[in-house]
């Protein structure tokens, strides 16, 4: 049953909140789910900005442009849901095909893309700090220390040593075509500063 609050709309009861994730995650749009549970779409977008997804987003970095937006995602699931071509959705965004076709690719293929799904697998992309493989994957991380202290190094300093040496030639002095003859720590600071 709804609540209602003084001058301020419907409430959602908090099996209505259970039920919009619920549909959610199970890929449907925010259209679909205003429309089911008999509220503006807007408050559905509330919901999420209020829950548990906001605590994330949050701390997540501010969202580069070039990133596909969630309204962006909820219209690419519609075009393709009309079965659309990613040209004709890419030209209705304003965006390349080739983003398009990598945000699908990416995200479920053409028949399993989910709008709901796709944001909540950018949002943790874009988190940090991130977690780095090798701290992340202990088998990983002994057998590359293994390998590494067996053919190349006397110990495991003089490899840590060596690897974090050749990091640092890596990202600030070699040049990478890819990103117009520049190190990725140069590119980096650029695009900071014309996201400024």
């Amino acid at each position: 049953m709804r609540r209602w609050g003084a001058g301020q709309g419907k409430h959602l009861t908090g099996a209505e909140h259970a039920e919009v994730h619920r549909r959610l995650a199970a890929g449907e749009t925010f259209v679909k789910v205003a429309a089911s549970i008999g509220c503006p779409e807007k408050s559905i977008q509330r919901l999420l900005d209020r829950g548990w997804e906001s605590k994330r987003r949050r701390k997540a970095r501010e969202r580069s442009a070039r990133r596909l937006s969630r309204a962006e995602r909820e219209a690419l699931a519609r075009g393709l849901l009309l079965g659309h071509s990613f040209r004709r959705i890419a030209a209705a965004l304003r965006r390349a095909p080739s983003t398009i076709s990598r945000e699908v690719n990416a995200n479920g293929k053409r028949e399993g893309y989910r709008a709901f799904g796709a944001e909540e697998t950018a949002v943790m992309r874009n988190s940090r700090p991130r977690v780095r493989k090798l701290e992340s994957n202990v088998g990983l991380r002994r057998e590359i220390e293994r390998r590494l202290v067996e053919r190349c190094y006397r110990d495991l300093v003089e490899a840590r040593d060596g690897i974090s040496r050749y990091f640092e030639y890596y990202n600030r002095q070699r040049d990478h075509q890819a990103l117009g003859y520049q190190t990725p720590a140069a590119f980096y600071r650029n695009m900071q500063r014309l996201a400024a």
